[in-house]
């Protein structure tokens, strides 16, 4: 595993490399299952749904090779579901390669995958994102890119309910899975 890292740290300095921040927004589609099972072994549960509304920022690097043509870039990002209540820190990779490219105007599309630390409430879990999308260049400092981002894995939040009764209450804790979380994302980045 030493030796692997070692090879990727000689590879990218060799490597042109540019840096950058952006930000990005866009909507949400998020599916959960609530129940009492903590490991969701459990078929019964409340089904649910949430539309919400993602607000990002991310730093990272752009690394070209094969004469300017491919794109290989790493970042860290965080942000959150502002109607879904949840929050996420990144390390994403993306691939790019370029379809279209002229003096002041560049054209391609990505892939590429996170790994998330998710934020709901007081809980946190690992998962992981796929995205894929369009790229535009204006000049050599502005991107602007439209991406679909996909949950893969799931994340789990822990819920307390008071139900009460004529003579007391009794207090139950259910979990919140989310299995789906579909955004469709537009970025914006400032290459420095």
């Amino acid at each position: 595993m030493r030796k692997l890292l070692c090879g990727i740290a000689v590879l990218v300095s060799f490597l042109e490399a540019r840096f950058y921040w952006g930000v990005e927004a866009g909507g949400t589609y998020t599916r959960y299952l609530e129940n009492q099972d903590f490991h969701n072994e459990s078929s019964g549960g409340k089904r649910g749904s949430v539309y919400g509304a993602y607000i990002g920022a991310n730093f990272g690097t752009e690394h070209y090779f094969a004469r300017d043509s491919m794109l290989f870039r790493w970042f860290i990002s965080g942000g959150g579901d502002v109607l879904a209540h949840y929050g996420d820190l990144n390390l994403g990779l993306d691939f790019m390669g370029t379809l279209y490219k002229k003096e002041d105007l560049s054209f391609g599309l990505f892939l590429g995958v996170e790994m998330s630390t998710s934020f709901v409430g007081g809980d946190a879990d690992i998962g992981g994102h796929f995205r894929a999308g369009m790229s535009t260049m204006f000049g050599s400092h502005y991107r602007f890119e439209l991406y679909y981002r996909l949950l893969l894995g799931g994340f789990s939040e822990q819920r307390e309910y008071w139900i009460s009764a004529p003579y007391g209450g009794t207090n139950y804790t259910y979990y919140r899975h989310y299995q789906r979380s579909d955004a469709i994302i537009l970025a914006y980045k400032y290459i420095f």
